[in-house]
């Protein structure tokens, strides 16, 4: 039998202008702790790490993987109103379900094509140990595993042909304070920036200069 469309968002609760909620994504979960699949690049990701920072003669605190699953947000349309999600909202939710996978690598694509933005971006001083979490070269995407995770999820009021847009918030070596923000689309990432971009909108996504030819 084909399986029902989802027609609400479950879990839900009501938090003062917003939805919030917990989500089950398995695949984001297991890059996340570095398991399964993901268990010799994580290892790997780890092992250089120590070793530029054993040889910069420093070392940065890593809390290690996280163990809990991601949180979702979804925007309400009214914050004055309890209404429930919308339609836009509830296919974006859908879609995640049964996508995950394509957003998780194409988020990855993504920060792997932009790789020389974000060591332009992040360019610390010699004594912060964040300097030394950075590879200066990714050989894959996939050597992001160690690097970051995923916390939260956004569901948002924005849509695209009757699919609401989503932000993800991810926690980042690099810049532990703000961690990293992803705005997207289906599965196209449409820019990045600080964590706050996975709740606003693109005008906070960063600038990327166009490569002159």
């Amino acid at each position: 039998m084909p399986t029902q469309p989802v027609t609400t968002i479950p879990g839900l609760t009501w938090a003062e202008y917003e939805w919030q909620g917990p989500i089950v994504l398995p695949e984001w979960e297991e890059f996340n702790q570095g398991c399964g699949a993901w268990k010799a690049v994580r290892a790997a990701t780890n092992a250089r790490r120590r070793k530029r920072e054993k040889h910069a003669g420093q070392e940065r605190d890593s809390g290690g993987p996280n163990n809990y699953v991601p949180q979702l947000t979804v925007d309400a349309l009214n914050e004055d109103t309890q209404l429930p999600p919308r339609p836009e909202q509830v296919r974006a939710y859908e879609w995640l379900l049964t996508h995950e996978s394509e957003l998780l690598q194409a988020t990855l694509a993504y920060f792997y094509r932009q790789w020389w933005t974000i060591l332009l971006t992040y360019d610390h001083d010699d004594d912060n140990a964040n300097r030394h979490s950075l590879p200066f070269k990714l050989r894959a995407p996939e050597e992001l595993c160690g690097l970051v995770e995923l916390h939260y999820v956004y569901i948002k009021n924005k849509h695209t042909d009757g699919v609401a847009h989503i932000g993800l918030a991810l926690s980042c070596d690099w810049d532990t304070e703000h961690g990293m923000g992803v705005y997207t689309c289906r599965s196209e990432v449409l820019g990045f920036g600080s964590s706050d971009l996975a709740f606003g909108n693109l005008k906070s996504a960063f600038k990327i200069e166009k490569e002159e030819y």
